[in-house]
Parts: C-alpha cells; structure tokens; sequence
C-alpha cells in the first residue's frame, strides 16, 4: 500500500494521499476506471488524464499526479496561495 507523500515549495508544504484511497478496490478488480477517479482530470505534472488507483492526490488544492510522475515538479510550478 502507498503511503502519503509531502512535496515542499518556498512558501508551503504539500500533502498528497494515494489514488488507492479514494478509488473503489472492487471496481478496479474488473474496470480501469471507477466513479471515484474518473473525473480526476489532467496530470499536474505531465498533463496526460489520470484514471486509476496508480496516482496521489493533493489534499489541499484536489490536483492530482500519475503515480510515477513528480508531485514536487507539479508543486514547484504552482503559484502558492494558501
């Protein structure tokens, strides 16, 4: 199971929960996608549709990474506003 991951930029520091958490286990048994990460939308780091329990998501903002992209790159390019 994945664990939290913490990205930090200058100003603020960043939580990210595992795709895993949030998607539904029975559903991707069968089905690559499921009502839980279907809608997730685009990579904050590469842009490219992020489906599947192979991602994180940023607990405070809701973007999300593929799981083998960089959650610090997407981080650094983000204009801190909290």
């Amino acid at each position: 199971m994945a664990k939290d991951i913490k990205t930090k930029t200058e100003a603020f520091t960043y939580t990210w929960i595992p795709g895993s958490e949030m998607c539904s286990t029975e559903v991707h048994a069968t089905e690559a996608t499921c009502g839980d990460c279907e809608g997730n939308g685009p990579c904050a780091d590469c842009g490219g549709q992020v489906t599947g329990p192979d991602s994180f998501l940023c607990v405070e903002n809701g973007e999300v990474v593929h799981g083998g992209c960089s959650a610090q790159r997407a981080a650094d390019r983000w204009v801190d506003y909290f």
